[in-house]
């Protein structure tokens, strides 16, 4: 039984993209781009998450507990290091209203709005969401819509303890949803699409767990609005931040820009904080993970089987088990690279310098593998090794002379064994050998077999494995470049 490549040896020889037939090449184009892409994508995930990793392990030997008074149990804090605040009491907190810079717009929900104060608290956040339909049913976050505008009114004299909370600190707190109450004045009136148009108020708006929605939230039309409030009203808090001058500022990771503070209501551990920081970092690590090595699989099955790429846009299905295996087949060649790529993105933050020194080592010896002589075809030379049958004849040289009575004659074809008469060979006058007669077989007319020899070898998908490899480390050293140019 003949074994099925990856890739046949004749579209190696003749060149993957020169062999390709009509839009064939376009696709292998975008499989390329989208190929670059997806490591690359994939590349700093992976380093963000590592950064984030190590700069949680250096925190949980070196953060400082500090307590709310302004007093180290530790002694003497150096400015400017993380520190740990334990259910430190809130002062600083406003009673937010309709009369408030900003939240003017609130006094047309005066009815579903809490009465008097909306709530007291270190923040009052505007939220703001709308429904589509054009590429997938959900709510998406939007800056305003009509007179409804989005975002923080913040109290700009928090104090967590003695220390001054950064308005970046203040937007970390936690927060609870506003109650809000139904309206008597709302009315909604049946229609094939929202008939709530702005401007938006309590009289077109419906109430339903808190929030506030255009038409029924259960059954929303195409552009609905919804809207609710948070208010950050915490009396006692629990934080991780960095600490200067009696002041508290994010704790972020300069080079990859992530914020890594965290304030929690009451009495929480730095462990179990940094638990929930590491958690968060790892699911998003993961999801950047998935979507990363999705995408380059797409783009190995883009180039390296475009044909049946081709077909399934197509929508051709009449080898629908061949799109099928040419799909599962490309996996392993996508994690090859997408291995490469993860591997080295770990690396180099642990040693730059000599990941980036090995990295272009191994491209190099990776991209001399890929296209050493002999490694892009397994094609069998048997036109050098097995003639033509004449030229075989040619080459054993003359039958020797003398022959004499042969000790078994000649069997020819007959139905009956007994009836078949004895035969012997014809030796030319002359003496000269007998000639032999040998039919040569036809010429196999099968594609297939033209395009696969019977022991078709491994080295096609050994070239393009190394070809993968070497991808993945030129990505990695490009990368790592990046990261050290930007660093500094």
């Amino acid at each position: 039984m003949v074994l099925r490549r990856l890739i046949t040896s004749q579209r190696l020889d003749d060149g993957l993209v020169s062999s390709a037939k009509g839009v064939e090449p376009c696709c292998m184009c975008l499989g390329a781009v989208v190929a670059v892409s997806a490591l690359w994508f994939l590349f700093f995930t992976e380093s963000v998450y590592f950064a984030e990793t190590v700069e949680l392990e250096r925190v949980q030997a070196e953060v400082y507990e500090q307590e709310c008074s302004g007093q180290g149990a530790e002694g003497e804090i150096p400015s400017g290091s993380v520190v740990h605040l334990l259910n430190c009491p809130v002062t600083g907190r406003l009673s937010f209203s309709a009369e408030d810079r900003g939240l003017e717009f609130l006094q047309d929900f005066e009815e579903n709005m809490p009465k008097g104060s909306f709530g007291t608290g270190a923040y009052f956040q505007v939220h703001i969401q709308q429904f589509t339909r054009r590429r997938s049913s959900e709510w998406r976050d939007i800056v305003g819509a009509g007179s409804l505008t989005a975002g923080f009114t913040i109290a700009h004299d928090v104090h967590i303890g003695v220390f001054s909370a950064s308005e970046e600190v203040v937007e970390a707190f936690p927060d609870s949803p506003v109650q809000l109450h139904p309206s008597s004045q709302y009315k909604q009136e049946a229609a094939m699409f929202s008939s709530a148009q702005a401007p938006y108020t309590s009289k077109n708006m419906q109430v339903w767990d808190n929030v506030l929605y255009t038409s029924d939230p259960k059954s929303p039309y195409d552009d609905d609005i919804k809207l609710w409030f948070t208010v950050a009203d915490a009396k006692s808090v629990s934080a991780l931040t960095t600490e200067s001058s009696d002041e508290l500022f994010t704790w972020r990771i300069d080079k990859q820009d992530v914020n890594l503070t965290r304030v929690e209501a009451g009495a929480v551990t730095t462990k179990t904080m940094i638990e929930v920081v590491q958690q968060q970092f790892s699911d998003n690590a993961r999801d950047g993970r998935v979507i990363g090595i999705l995408t380059f699989w797409l783009a190995t099955f883009l180039l390296v089987f475009p044909a049946y790429a081709c077909d399934i846009m197509d929508n051709n299905t009449k080898d629908a088990a061949g799109d099928c295996g040419a799909i599962c087949r490309a996996l392993p060649l996508s994690m090859v690279p997408s291995t490469v790529i993860i591997a080295m993105s770990w690396s180099f933050l642990r040693a730059p310098s000599q990941t980036l020194a090995v990295g272009a080592i191994l491209m190099t010896i990776c991209t001399v593998l890929a296209f050493a002589p002999g490694m892009r075809s397994a094609r069998p030379q048997l036109a050098s090794l097995v003639g033509p049958p004449s030229a075989v004849l040619a080459q054993q040289g003359p039958v020797e002379e003398g022959l004499g009575e042969l000790e078994r004659p000649l069997l020819l074809p007959s139905e009956a064994e007994d009836e078949m008469p004895c035969a012997r060979p014809q030796l030319p006058a002359d003496g000269s050998p007998p000639l032999v007669h040998v039919e040569e077989a036809p010429p196999t007319s099968d594609p297939a077999a033209e395009a696969e020899p019977a022991n078709p070898g491994c080295h096609p998908t050994l070239h393009l494995i190394f070809v993968g490899m070497a991808v993945g480390f030129a990505v990695s050293v490009l990368g790592g470049i990046v990261l050290a140019m930007t660093s500094d």
